[in-house]
Parts: C-alpha cells; structure tokens; sequence
C-alpha cells in the first residue's frame, strides 16, 4: 500500500512538473514568434525604404483613396 502511494505523489510532481515546463515551452514559442515577427517586419520596412520612395508614396495614397472611398 505505501509503495503505490509513494508512486501516485511521485508521479503528481512529475505531471506538475512536466505541465509547467510545457506551459514555459508555450511562452518561448510564442516569444520566439513575436521575434521572427519583429524581425520580419523591420526587413520589409527596410525592403520598402530601400525602394524608390515615390512608388511607395503612391501605393499608400491609391491605398487610403480605395479604403475611404469604400467608407
């Protein structure tokens, strides 16, 4: 009887343990996605400078004039 009592609380603390480290798995999942997000976001902004800034101008205006005008 005390063996498998032994055994249960043992294996209590490892599903404990076992569920925080997936939940700090979750978090740096989700850190590392926010990173690549960042990362990826400052490429186009500098793919997008890096372009002829009238293009770029243009597009946004063409842009606003469609988003507003559906409005």
């Amino acid at each position: 009887m005390n063996l498998k009592n032994v055994k249960s609380e043992a294996s209590l603390k490892e599903l404990s343990a076992l569920t925080t480290d997936v939940s700090l798995q979750e978090k740096a999942k989700l850190h590392a996605l926010e990173k690549i997000d960042q990362n990826k976001q400052s490429i186009f902004k500098k793919v997008m400078s890096s372009m002829k800034p009238n293009s770029v101008h243009d597009g946004v205006k063409t842009l606003a004039v469609r988003v507003n005008s559906s409005h």
